[in-house]
């Protein structure tokens, strides 16, 4: 398992946080499997706002002379000035029940697998459509 820190503007951290599927595209000294850890650093200006622990769910290489990776990643605990609140975070969690990470992944990575699914079924129904029209005008 490998772990790698970027630095980024913080508009754009705010903007993968509202995303429903926060994706970002990077340049990385090598491709991160799915389960590597990122950590992304909020910058205003030189200073840092916030860190944020995030997962990789999935990672495609987008380019074949540059170490571009396009990046698919679950946001995870944020850290304000360095300050971790892993341990305060660690501690409630005992308390209240709450989906493990790995059946959180599952359910996204089946949504998105019944997604293009769906949209290949709709593909080859529009293309049996076209063909039956075509022999129909044919006959």
């Amino acid at each position: 398992m490998i772990t790698f820190t970027v630095e980024i503007r913080e508009d754009i951290v705010t903007w993968l946080k509202k995303s429903t599927r926060p994706e970002i595209v990077l340049d990385l000294p090598s491709a991160p499997e799915p389960g590597d850890k990122l950590w992304l650093k909020s910058m205003r200006g030189t200073h840092v706002v916030e860190t944020v622990r995030c997962m990789i769910v999935e990672s495609c290489r987008v380019s074949r002379l540059r170490p571009t990776v396009r990046l698919v990643l679950v946001l995870g605990i944020a850290s304000i000035h360095g300050h971790s609140e892993f341990c305060e975070l660690r501690i409630s969690s005992r308390k209240v029940p709450h989906a493990l990470l790995p059946e959180t992944i599952r359910s996204i990575l089946s949504q998105q697998y019944q997604k293009k699914q769906s949209q290949v079924r709709e593909r080859i129904l529009h293309k049996s459509m076209l063909l039956t029209k075509r022999n129909i005008v044919i006959s």
